[in-house]
């Protein structure tokens, strides 16, 4: 039954492995995703020489960045400021003991484009201006997620 109201098409995943935070299900059609990659390079100066030695230091872990957009019709009909918050509760600090351990991981499902254990790290969210008559909440929201890869 693809055409029927009652069906959702998920495209996306973040499944929390560390904590106990929302099993969040979106639709996702990004119109861009960014990886960023950097490899961090050592230059090693020598006396008599004009260009220095470059050597390989240590690499860094994958960052991507992709835009959600929260709204009511495409979230299951939920509220956008609880799956905001929903989303938040990845950013909070996993907290072991008498201090603060890491972020907590997750793993990250973007249809077959990509599928990750991660961090997310910020989110940066950019609220509607269409708002509901009666309660005043957004109606809708872009939210831009960063995330790194756990390696």
């Amino acid at each position: 039954m693809y055409g029927d109201a009652t069906t959702y098409f998920t495209r996306g995943m973040i499944i929390p492995l560390d904590q106990e935070a929302p099993l969040i299900m979106f639709q996702w059609n990004p119109k861009y995703i960014q990886e960023i990659k950097n490899n961090k390079v050592i230059e090693i100066p020598v006396a008599g020489r004009e260009q220095p030695y470059s050597q390989y230091g240590c690499g860094k872990a994958r960052i991507f960045k992709f835009v959600m957009d929260i709204s009511k019709s495409n979230n299951y009909g939920s509220f956008v400021k609880t799956s905001i918050n929903d989303l938040r509760q990845y950013t909070k600090p996993l907290v072991k003991g008498q201090g603060v351990n890491r972020h907590p991981r997750c793993q990250i499902i973007l249809g077959s484009f990509l599928n990750l254990t991660c961090e997310i790290i910020p989110i940066e969210t950019k609220y509607g201006e269409l708002y509901d008559n009666e309660t005043l909440e957004a109606k809708e929201a872009l939210v831009e997620l960063t995330v790194r890869e756990y390696m």
